[in-house]
């Protein structure tokens, strides 16, 4: 699944949905620098919205090295660190619209 593309994001979610029962867990590890970053919150929103998924159990890994660039914030180890507590919040409070 390509998680900078959002209608794929939603293809695989449909998938799962029609073969699996229940899906408790969702393992981000793709990509490298900012693409990480957006595809962990992009695949992390669209898993937390699907309540009949079951429980919106993330873990986002920090596997590839990080990039340097124009986006070397968004790729950073800080910003994958507030990125991941954010989604933690809202998903406490049910706030992933």
């Amino acid at each position: 699944c390509d998680v900078l593309d959002e209608r794929g994001l939603a293809a695989m979610f449909d998938l799962a949905e029609r073969t699996f029962e229940n899906v408790d867990f969702l393992i981000n590890a793709a990509g490298a620098g900012y693409v990480r970053t957006l595809g962990m919150m992009r695949a992390s929103r669209e898993f937390a919205r699907r309540r009949r998924l079951g429980r919106a159990v993330i873990v986002n890994l920090a596997a590839a090295p990080l990039a340097a660039g124009p986006f070397a914030y968004a790729g950073s180890d800080l910003a994958f660190t507030r990125l991941s507590e954010g989604l933690a919040r809202a998903i406490e409070t049910a706030d992933l619209k």
